[in-house]
Order: structure tokens, then sequence, then C-alpha cells
């Protein structure tokens, strides 16, 4: 047996050896209690004297009632006298007195107070701290026995001391390992894939091992694959080959322990299962040479240990390295296999809950519905052109502007034709009076020209009065001016026809919607919908698909045909020019649908251009 080993003493063969030094040293500890004493906990007073340590077997008979007291038993008395049945009779005053002190002392001891020294009848409560950490306080009670010395208290100290090391002792062997421990995962987690992670394990395995004393040890990993073992890794084997009688040996006790779930072990093998949730991931395979020693429970001890303590990182590493298709079923696999097993509500109500949202997206109808960019404009709409050439003097309306019928828009300059409507006007009375002159000589000839040169004249300042009205320019409807901005432009000149004003009948409204090409196929006349305008987000109008247009036109680089709508009710606050957004309600469908119509259709596409 090793160092490790020899250091790793229970807790009641080191008591029972403290109790037994001190003893010997003179200090006579009868009964003895813990509180979070390291390897011990809590115990309540334990009697000495049924204690293997003990080497004092022989007490006063008031000593031995007294510590019957402390269990909480009567011992019959072997000579009766007043003295002896007061003793009695004060057996279980004594008891409770003594736990309470012992747990008023608890709760003083301390760094700052390490020790408290309490009379109770004829023995000594002595409380007395061991170890104090961020658990709390570790302490040991004494109940001592007459007769007492001065050096009575140094001595139980000093025999503490000893304890509290033998409690070390003991935890040096488990601290040892941890680190070990540490020391092979860093290694392991410092390969590049999950194979060099496993070589490297057992290959500092078998070297832990043999620092152990296990010498001429093999060591196999076989991971495990649909519930049958597969070689993976060996260190200080020569049998690691396919068919070999070895081979076959090892993946049949391995086959056992993934079975059965537990160790085995035969005069040359030892199998260890690594688990996780129930099921064997791996399994550890050790080959005794001939010559050498079983295994020690020390040994096992080890490699159980080191084997639990790494089987999480192979079997994360082996997932990482599986291909897609892998990791969905083994993912798909979890999900169903706690939706379906026992347990899980969590998993059982999301289940529920993905299951109703598919039913829903799938078998619930929904309105299939055409998005399209919209703007209004007027149902009639009319261009005002320059009916003469002439200047702008005056301008008296502006977009947005609501204009009657015959209402003056803008006025062109008229000066030259007042001026040439004056001349007219003299030459029609020298026309005139040539007629008088004429009738008053009988003249029939002379009259005949005067009364054509008077039509003439007069035509023409008919002609001029007209020109004069047309400088006017009037609106012919009632509605809303939506073009034609001439307010900076006073003064300047227009060519006869060029156009002026654009004014729109605003008692009914057309929808304009640019529809793209890709939806066009389910568009048709009758159909209705819904718009909301950008300046008013708030209302929602309906309209009735009216025609559809044949003329294509690229907008936001999307190709798109027009299609007209007519609005079902004509609201007051709208205004033509407004923009949108429409929704055309063409049929019937479902969310899935409705969602990868877009994608399906352009898959499509592209499938049918690539074969």
């Amino acid at each position: 047996m090793n160092s490790n080993q020899e250091s790793a003493v229970p807790l009641p063969d080191l008591l029972s050896n403290w109790l037994k030094r001190t003893q010997v040293s003179g200090l006579d500890i009868v009964a003895v209690a813990t509180h979070k004493l390291p390897q011990a906990g809590s115990l309540d007073f334990i009697d000495v004297s049924t204690m293997s340590a003990s080497i004092f077997s022989q007490r006063p008979k008031r000593t031995s009632a007294l510590l019957a007291s402390l269990n909480e038993s009567k011992v019959p008395l072997e000579e009766e006298s007043s003295s002896d049945t007061k003793v009695e009779s004060t057996l279980d005053d004594l008891n409770s007195t003594l736990r309470q002190a012992w747990k008023s002392h608890i709760e003083i001891i301390s760094n700052d107070q390490p020790l408290k020294v309490q009379r109770i009848d004829e023995l000594v409560l002595i409380s007395c701290l061991v170890t104090q950490s961020s658990e709390g306080i570790a302490c040991i009670g004494c109940v001592v026995a007459p007769p007492f010395n001065d050096h009575m208290l140094d001595t139980l100290q000093l025999s503490l001391g000893w304890l509290f090391f033998g409690f070390i002792r003991s935890q040096f062997g488990e601290g040892e390992r941890a680190k070990r421990l540490l020391e092979i995962t860093s290694d392991v987690l410092s390969q590049s894939d999950a194979q060099s992670a496993a070589q490297e394990w057992v290959n500092l395995t078998k070297q832990w091992a043999t620092d152990l004393g296990g010498d001429g040890l093999g060591f196999s990993l076989f991971k495990v694959k649909n519930y049958s073992p597969k070689w993976w890794v060996s260190a200080n084997v020569s049998w690691a080959v396919k068919g070999s009688p070895m081979m076959q040996a090892a993946l049949e006790l391995a086959s056992i322990a993934i079975t059965e779930c537990q160790v085995q072990q035969n005069k040359r093998w030892w199998a260890y299962p690594m688990h996780y949730r129930g099921h064997v991931s791996a399994v550890l395979v050790v080959q005794q040479s001939d010559y050498a020693d079983p295994l020690n429970d020390n040994l096992k001890t080890m490699l159980q240990a080191n084997a639990d303590f790494i089987e999480p990182v192979f079997r994360r590493w082996q997932q990482s390295e599986q291909n897609l298709v892998a990791h969905s079923y083994r993912t798909s696999s979890g999900f169903l296999e706690r939706l379906v097993g026992k347990g899980y509500l969590a998993y059982k109500f999301l289940g529920f809950i993905l299951i109703l949202s598919i039913l829903a997206v799938t078998l619930i109808p929904v309105e299939k519905i055409i998005n399209a960019p919209l703007y209004l404009e007027g149902e009639q709409r009319y261009t005002i052109t320059t009916p003469q050439q002439g200047y702008i003097t005056e301008v008296l309306a502006r977009p947005g502007d609501t204009v009657r019928v015959g209402q003056t828009l803008a006025k062109l300059e008229d000066k030259d034709l007042k001026i040439e409507t004056a001349e007219l006007a003299s030459q029609l009375e020298q026309a005139e009076g040539q007629f008088r002159q004429s009738m008053a000589a009988l003249d029939a000839a002379a009259s005949g020209l005067a009364v054509n040169q008077k039509q003439q004249v007069q035509s023409k300042l008919d002609l001029v009065n007209e020109k004069i009205a047309r400088t006017n320019i009037k609106s012919p409807i009632s509605g809303v001016v939506v073009s034609g901005d001439w307010q900076q432009k006073v003064g300047t000149p227009v060519e006869v026809g060029s156009e002026l004003f654009q004014v729109a009948d605003v008692s009914s409204y057309r929808v304009i919607m640019h529809i793209p090409d890709k939806d066009m196929s389910e568009l048709k006349v009758g159909q209705t919908g819904k718009m909301k305008l950008t300046s008013l987000p708030e209302q929602t109008y309906e309209f009735t698909v009216t025609r559809l247009t044949a003329v294509a036109e690229v907008k936001d680089g999307e190709n798109g045909f027009v299609v007209e709508a007519r609005l079902n009710k004509t609201p007051i606050q709208i205004n033509p020019g407004m923009q949108g957004v429409g929704k055309v309600i063409v049929g019937e469908t479902n969310l899935v649908s409705s969602w990868t119509k877009s994608l399906i259709d352009w898959i499509r596409l592209k499938a049918w251009s690539i074969w």
C-alpha cells in the first residue's frame, strides 16, 4: 500500500487515534461531539468508552452513570444508596444542560475566541475551534472527567493540532488526483481532433497507472455506435488488429459492459463503461498481463474518475465533428425523445404550440393579396393651352388651388390688341360716314362700297375683341389645379398652343397602381382592394379595379403594368397626386403559400433556365 492509501484514514479511526493519544497524555476525555468537522460533519455526544480507541475501561460508578446519561440511557447501579438515587434523578437534567451548553458554545466559537470552557456538575465541557472557512466554523466538544490539572488545556490544543494535520493528510491524496485530472484534461483539449485527443488521453492514463504501480497494463478505448463497440485508440497493446483473437475478446467484454451498463472484470481484462444519461458512450478496456498483480482499489478509483471526467469532452468532440445530416438527425431525435417521453413538460408544451402553429399556417385560409404602389388622379383632367401668342401679365391660380368653372386663372398682355381695337373703331366710324354720304347723294355704287368696307372693319373689330377676351385664361371646369406654376414667370412670352394649366375634376378619382408583371395573371376587373395614403396613414379607403392596361413601365427597377381602379367612396380630405400603397384581394390561400410564393416562383424560373 502506497503513502496516499495510508494517509486516507477514515474519520472514526482518526478520531480514535486522537482520543488514544490524549488519554495517554493524561487527559481523560469521556465524551466527544463534533460540529461540521471535515469528513465527519456534525455528531452528537458519543461515549468514548464505546470506541475501540479507548484505553480506560474502568471509571468511577458516578462517571459511568453520567456517560450513560449522554446516550439517553439509564445504567442500573450495583448498590443502592440515597446518593446514587440522587445521581440517577439528575441524569436527565445533566444531559439537557450539556447539550444546551454545547449549542451555545458553537454560536460563540470563532478565530477571536477559539476556546470555551464550562463546568457542568463534576465534568468540564471544552469546546475548541479546529478550522474556519467560508462555509463556517468546524469545532469539537470534549467532556473531560476529573482529575483536572493545570496543563489540561495546553495538552488538548496540542492534540487538536495533530488531529487537524490528520485531516489535511487525508485530503492530500484527493487533491493530487484532482490536479492530475486537470493536467490530463488540459493536454487532451489542446489536440486538433477527437481521435488525437483520445490517443493522448489513453497515453497519459497509462502513464498515471504506471506511477500508481500498474505496470504492464494495456489500455484500449472503444466508442459506442448503435449500441455496439468500435475500437478507437490503444496504448501499450500489440493486438489492435481487426479480427485478432485478442481484439475479439476485448470487443466481447466491451459489448457485455454496454449491455449491462456495469464494470466487467475477469482474470486478464477489466472494462469500465462511460455513461451519459443511462446510455454508454464509450468503454475503457484494460488488459492485465499474466505476471502483473490484479488492479487494486486505488487504481480502479483513479481510472473510473478519469474516465467519468473526460467522457463529456469526447462525446461533445465527436458530435462537433459530425456532418450536417448527423447533426440534424441527432437534434431532431433528441427533441422527439423529449416530446414523447416521460417528463419534459416544457418541451411538450412547446411542441403543442408548434403543432398548432403549423396547422394554423397551413389550414386556416387567408386573403391572397397583391401589394402595389399607387397614386391618385382625377377622373377627368383638362389641359389649358395658350390661345394666342403673347406675354403673361398676371397669374391668379397655382397648383393645388380649387377653382370654379369660368374662373380666371391667368391674364395675357392685351395692350396692342386694345390699340388695334381703337384703330378699327375709327375706321368703322369712317365707313359709316361714307355710307351716310352715299345714301344722301343717292349714289348706289358708293353706298355699296361703303357697306362692304363697314362689314370688313366690323369683322376685324370682332376678331380683335375676341382675342382680347381670350387674354383672360379661364377654367373650363370646377376642380383643382394640378399643374402650371407660373407665379414666378410673369412677363414670360408664350407661344400659341403651349400648355399653361391642368385642372382635374375632383368629383371622382382614379387610383393608378403599378402592378409587377409576375402578379398580373391573377388580377381581374371587378376585384376589390384597400389602400392607405402616405399623408393619411390612419385612414383606409376601398376601391374596385376598373381597367387593366397593356402599358408596361419600369418603376423602382421593377417591370410592371398600369392598373386603374375607382374609389368606392370619395373622401373630402384627399387630393390628386397623393401617393400610397394598395392591396388587391385576388383570392384565398394559406400563410405558407403566401410567404413562399415569391421564392418558389424564383426557383422554378431559375431551374427552368438552367435545365
